[in-house]
């Protein structure tokens, strides 16, 4: 192989080869010129798509600018072997060292040394043996004065390096580009010296926004960064960030199926937390947002939670998730835009006897507060059939005549309240009451289904005297599901009287009977012929004669076929021995009973 220095920063020209080059894996030691500062370059060679493998002539140049600019000189390497596009040569120092302007070393000149604020680009041609001239591979490339190991067959190089390095350039390119072709690190900054409160690395940047002062990308499988403190007796951060701006202080994306943040305490000795979240702005302390839709296809709980709170260790007794406030505003708040719950409280543990959600208040609001715009404000549910309990249980131990131990209101459109029970032999509802009323409504009801009583009435201010007594009347009882209706007929000049009834009349009604009365005279009247398309006659009186009238039917509409009300019925097992209303029997009608008799719902 030939080679060949030149310092005179002489000019060179060059023919057109057909051979493109790609660069790649370049590494450059700081000394530049002067004594035994050979450096090596490694690239890779490409003619198109095709890997070089052959002799080619490679010419080195050393310019003061990125295009244009100076010549400080050449190094030529005639006859190079490239084999599979490997190109791996030693390259003399590319100027003068007594110039001492750009790339010498400090002991080489007599004079004040390089200048380090001033840039070295390296220009690369090639030829072919067969060429005539050069072809120039452009850009070309900024040589930082930064050391490099290009690898371990090489560690027997005398490079030498200049600390402390410091300079800076107006550049669009890499200051400093590293990779690592084998299996160690690309970079390594450590400081040994126990006794050094300085960093290891310190990235800062006064960029545009959107530019980071660190940025770390790993294409690989392995972890993108790690951050660790090995003394055991630190009381230091593995990783501190503080932001003075708008932005984010940590920003963590994870566009694969890993997780973007994870926090772990491996120490079980440890006291400390996992993630312990401060802040003294009006935002939220913690933020945890969920946009994601899930895979493709899901159907049915895909997406995840947008935050997660578990205990998996069967040994521990804290909380899952504890909220704390001593502010004005809600210790915990759940909210939701979508169709799901705001907040689903679940206990999966059988033998667990806890209460699923325990809510206690020293002050004078509410414990629990449930507001719902449409949907049900609260629903308490039970589906374990061998349970029994309450789906819910409220006790009041405050003063007498407050708003009672429960107390539903609904604002919106939706129920107020909704009591449901699976078991067809069982009460939905029971309200006991010793003494006072066990329920009082103020408004409609409305009864889907048969309303068993002891008894019934009416109940108004009374209309002689509405500000200091009541009026009641009973309920009018029947056996049977009997509707009742009457009314007056004038009789025509032939005595008689057709009797219209509404459309839906026979629809609901059958088995009739009849009441007539004369009024004012007595007159032998009589049905002149029953119910019929609606109507029914009464004849035998005389003509302008009054009659009232009374017709009553049995309900046979489809829900009274499908639920007559039974007349008499067998207790059931469970309710034999047991009364409605015990206090009303004597010890002689129930001796065995009295003493622990229950009074049923």
């Amino acid at each position: 192989m030939k080679s060949t220095r030149n310092n005179l920063c002489a000019s060179h020209g060059s023919a057109c080869i057909a051979l493109a080059a790609a660069i790649i894996a370049f590494g450059v030691a700081p000394a530049m010129g002067g004594g035994s500062g050979a450096w090596r370059y490694q690239g890779l060679l490409k003619d198109g798509a095709v890997i070089v493998t052959g002799l080619v002539d490679v010419r080195f140049s050393a310019y003061d600018a990125p295009t244009g600019g100076n010549l400080l000189g050449h190094y030529d390497l005639d006859d190079l072997m490239i084999v599979d596009g490997l190109l791996d040569c030693e390259i003399e120092p590319l100027c003068d060292p007594c110039t001492c302007t750009l790339c010498c070393a400090v002991d080489d000149c007599p004079g004040p040394g390089p200048d380090p604020l001033r840039e070295l680009w390296l220009e690369i041609q090639l030829k072919y043996d067969t060429d005539v001239g050069y072809e120039t591979l452009a850009p070309r490339q900024r040589i930082a004065p930064a050391p490099v190991a290009m690898s371990s067959a090489y560690s027997a190089l005398a490079y030498r390096v200049v600390l402390p390095i410091v300079g800076s350039v107006s550049t669009a390119d890499c200051l400093i580009d590293m990779t690592q072709l084998g299996t160690g690190q690309a970079g390594c900054f450590q400081v040994t010296n126990g006794s050094n409160a300085s960093n290891a690395l310190v990235a800062s940047s006064n960029g545009a926004s959107g530019s980071q002062a660190l940025y770390v990308s790993h294409s690989g499988t392995g972890d993108c960064a790690e951050f660790h403190v090995t003394n055991t007796s630190s009381t230091a951060e593995a990783v501190e960030a503080t932001n003075a701006g708008s932005g984010e202080t940590i920003r963590a994306v994870a566009s694969g199926p890993g997780m973007a943040g994870y926090f772990q305490v491996s120490n079980n000795a440890s006291q400390a937390s996992a993630l312990e979240v401060h802040t003294n702005a009006s935002g939220a302390g913690l933020y945890v947002r969920h946009t994601g839709e899930g895979p493709t296809g899901c159907e049915f709980d895909c997406d995840g939670p947008a935050g997660r709170f578990e205990v998996d260790n069967p040994d521990h007794f804290s909380a899952a998730l504890e909220a704390l406030t001593d502010a004005v505003g809600p210790a915990l708040a759940a909210s939701t835009s979508g169709f799901g719950n705001a907040a689903t409280i679940t206990n999966s543990n059988t033998s667990n006897s806890a209460a699923l959600l325990h809510a206690s208040t020293a002050g004078s609001g509410a414990a629990i507060q449930a507001v719902s715009a449409n949907g049900p404000a609260g629903d308490f549910a039970i589906v374990n059939s061998a349970n029994n309990d309450p789906a819910l249980n409220v006790s009041h131990a405050g003063a007498p005549g407050g708003s009672g131990a429960l107390n539903v209101v609904n604002t919106g459109t939706g129920r107020a309240a909704y009591l449901e029970s699976q078991d067809p032999a069982y009460y939905t509802l029971r309200v006991n009451s010793i003494g006072g009323l066990a329920a009082t409504f103020t408004g409609n009801v409305g009864v889907s289904g048969t309303l068993s009583k002891s008894a019934g009435s009416f109940k108004i201010d009374h209309p002689l005297d509405p500000a200091n007594k009541y009026l009641y009347h009973s309920f009018v009882e029947s056996p049977d599901m009997k509707n009742f209706y009457d009314g007056v007929a004038v009789l025509d000049d032939a005595g008689s009287a057709v009797v219209e009834l509404p459309a839906w009349f026979q629809a609901l009604n059958a088995d009739f009977r009849y009441q007539l009365t004369t009024i004012g005279a007595f007159a032998p009247v009589y049905v002149a012929r029953e119910i019929s398309d609606k109507k029914f006659v009464i004849a035998g009186g005389k003509s302008g004669l009054k009659v009232s009238w009374q017709v009553t039917g049995i309900r046979h509409d489809a829900y009274a076929q499908a639920h007559r009300i039974p007349v008499e019925a067998e207790k059931p097992l469970a309710e034999r021995g047991r009364y409605l209303h015990p206090s009303l029997f004597t010890a002689s009608q129930q001796p065995a009973q009295l003493g622990d008799a229950a009074e049923l719902p």
